[in-house]
């Protein structure tokens, strides 16, 4: 097996989405830069611009509520890499006060939204941001004193006491500058404290602590009367209660959450309610769907439903990958099912600030912009492929966006593997190019495919249901795959809430079910065309499903796809050949197409699918031996249709399957050297049709112009 990477696991560390970087490349597929000057971000244009020019720059509509843009997308759609990229401009911005990523899933699953929302205060407070100084959260700070319970709330006095104490150690913890993991090291951030301790230890000393103690109940105390609504007077009663919910996490953590967070909120605005502050704070989490991702999701929520009316100085971006029904407040859907909720999430090239505000307008109470990534165009794919390949870049990625259908995180490693072989061999060769499923990372035993498979889904299924999904993916439909693989029920529900399946476009007897993303298919496909443990082989599957697609006795179309996936050809022969006097032509070629788009294996599993390996043999040679057998195998005359009795149209047309079959598998045939057959083919058959003979010469010239599955 060929290695395509210099050093462990290499492979995995290339770009999801490759950023425009040469002088040459500088620019975006309508070669212009974005609105920003910032070299563009491969396809996310329109979201991009929403983010880091309308909502955060305070300029642009002064007056609208700043949004929680909600990025979601299955695993390798680019979600990490639009939050590298506004990290990235941000570094640039000195005026532009920001928390980096947070990767969620690396937090204590246990902790509370709350200590989520202390994450982002210190973050927030720890530098000193050109035209803002240092940021202050004195109520959020009084408020986690109060929760956890640093301080007693037996009396005013004895609260006021235990406060001074604590700006006492935060005091000598700031000389000391040690230790600043904790709440009470934090505090000198949180209060605005260390540029008076950085004067020096006899200016620090001098600070009364009363003082202190009198600002922070000055500004936070009236601030926990009123969010608690409590009588004029009544803010002690707030802090007591404040501290009951503290102790009562099950009872009062939603709560208490809301109110920490409103106080985050209101810390922040009050930062922002004098001097020249052009542009607003970004927050930015990674993988939100985590437990405490969505408790905070919530807190935000309610606390922002709380301050209606008031344009909190906050833009966050937040980025899942799956879905979770019993949070809506993330996709403000009400849809009941995953694929119906991932269709109504707006797609990012039609994100804008203007779409948000009147989203906002309509469900006011909501502060999330759903925004579902979608694929890179050929056209993206080309402008990524032209920094690979200095020669035949065109091709190249013509044959990566037909393998990847234009998946971000798989463009990019397809790109860098066969960069690497072309860097090693001085030449990409066709071998080279369907020996790419092959391919291994230096010290790890596995290939291309199988790694690729488990860095999308399987690494997110538990071990059954990663061998279990690798059958089902047989299946032209997800419902097909549970209904005759019992094996398989449920896994539908989890890989939808991943964002791998969507509404098929496809015709015949599964016309617009649940399917399964096309290139995650072909991955699994692959896994399943290498079991050799006698329990599960593709054979046997593609069987089953042909079976299974019977009607009442009846041919289908969908049972000839999967007997022809596992190799029986004279009967998709047969049945298109008989279908071609019954169809018109557009009809005709939908059906065609249909059948013979049905997988390949990729070599020969278990020694009974005729299908030689990629490697071994081209298109052109495989294409030839598999029909030599088939038309060894015409039918008598009696069996021929009256309109093809000498079986010279059945002759055309298993050449045909033979070759669209194999042509299919863009691996199979990325040279399209079978192009010509499937060419002549329709050509032919155009002859034989006087009343469908131009719809089938345009599917001929489709060919004819190097068209690719």
């Amino acid at each position: 097996m060929t290695e395509f990477a210099g050093g462990q696991h290499t492979w995995r560390d290339v770009p999801l989405i490759v950023p425009t970087t040469s002088a040459a490349s500088m620019h975006g597929p309508r070669g212009e830069m974005d609105s920003g000057g910032f070299p563009e971000l491969m396809g996310r244009r329109e979201l991009l611009e929403m983010i880091w020019s309308d909502s955060l720059d305070r300029k642009r509509y002064p007056d609208v509520a700043r949004p929680v843009v909600a990025v979601f997308g299955p695993r390798g759609s680019g979600k990490t890499s639009i939050l590298g990229e506004l990290v990235s401009r941000a570094e640039l911005q000195a005026s532009q006060p920001f928390v980096s990523v947070l990767n969620l899933e690396n937090l204590d699953s246990g902790m509370q939204s709350w200590q989520l929302v202390g994450k982002l205060a210190y973050a927030l407070t720890s530098a000193r941001w050109t035209q803002f100084g240092r940021l202050k959260f004195p109520r959020f700070a009084l408020g986690r004193l109060i929760t956890e319970g640093k301080v007693t709330t037996k009396s005013p006095e004895e609260t006021q006491s235990a406060i001074e104490d604590i700006l006492v150690q935060a005091r000598r913890i700031g000389e000391r500058r040690d230790d600043l993991a904790g709440l009470v090291g934090q505090l000198p951030q949180l209060l605005g404290l260390p540029s008076l301790l950085g004067a020096g230890t006899v200016i620090a000393r001098a600070i009364p602590s009363k003082w202190l103690v009198a600002s922070l109940y000055r500004t936070g105390i009236e601030f926990y009367r009123t969010a608690l609504r409590k009588p004029p007077g009544g803010g002690f009663q707030a802090l007591v209660e404040l501290r009951e919910w503290g102790q009562s996490p099950r009872q009062h953590g939603d709560d208490l959450a809301r109110v920490l967070c409103e106080a985050f909120l209101a810390d922040l605005a009050a930062n922002y309610a004098h001097g020249f502050r052009p542009r607003n704070c970004l927050v930015l989490l990674d993988n939100i769907d985590v437990a405490v991702g969505q408790r905070f999701m919530s807190a935000l929520q309610a606390a922002r439903a709380r301050r209606a009316g008031r344009a909190d100085p906050l833009v966050v971006v937040v980025t899942s990958r799956r879905i979770d029904l019993s949070h809506p407040s993330l996709t403000t859907s009400a849809e009941s099912d995953y694929v119906a909720m991932w269709a109504t999430i707006p797609a990012d090239g039609s994100a804008s600030f203007a779409d948000w505000a009147a989203r906002q307008a309509g469900s006011p109470h909501s502060a999330v912009y759903p925004v579902r990534l979608t694929d890179l165009s050929l056209e993206h794919v080309g402008h990524i492929a032209a920094q690979h390949f200095s020669r035949g870049s065109e091709n190249i990625a013509r044959l990566v966006f037909s393998l990847t259908r234009g998946h971000p995180w798989s463009v990019a490693k397809v790109l860098a593997a066969y960069g690497r072989l072309e860097r090693v061999s001085g030449d990409l060769a066709e071998p080279d190019l369907r020996r790419l499923f092959a391919l291994r990372c230096e010290g790890d035993p596995a290939g291309f495919a199988d790694l690729a498979a488990k860095a999308l889904l399987l690494d997110d299924l538990s071990r059954v249901r990663s061998q279990d999904v690798v059958t089902w993916a047989a299946a032209r439909d997800v419902a097909t795959g549970e209904d005759c693989l019992p094996a398989t029920r449920g896994i539908q529900a989890q890989v939808a809430a991943l964002g791998w399946l969507s509404r098929g476009e496809g015709h015949g007897d599964a016309a617009g079910a649940p399917v399964l993303n096309a290139w995650l298919r072909r991955l699994l496909l692959h896994k399943l065309s290498q079991l050799a443990d006698g329990r599960v082989s593709w054979l046997d599957t593609f069987a089953r499903l042909a079976r299974h697609a019977m009607d009442d006795g009846r041919l289908s179309t969908d049972e000839h796809y999967y007997l022809l996936a596992a190799g029986q050809f004279s009967g998709a022969t047969g049945y298109l050949n008989d279908q071609f006097d019954r169809l018109d032509a557009e009809g005709w070629i939908e059906t065609f197409n249909l059948v013979t788009s049905a997988p390949r294996p990729s070599g020969s599993p278990n020694g009974v699918v005729p299908a030689p390996p990629r490697s071994a043999q081209d298109a052109q040679t495989a294409h030839g031996m598999l029909t030599a057998e088939l038309i060894a195998e015409v039918p008598p005359s009696s069996e021929l249709p009256d309109s093809d009795q000498h079986g010279e149209r059945w002759v055309t047309i298993a050449g045909m399957v033979v070759a669209r079959w194999l042509w299919s598998d863009p691996l199979s045939d990325p040279a399209l050297r079978l192009n010509p057959v499937i060419c002549n083919g329709f050509r032919d058959l155009a002859r034989r049709s006087p009343r469908g003979g131009l719809r089938l010469v345009a599917e001929a010239d489709f060919y004819h112009q190097d068209g690719r599955p």
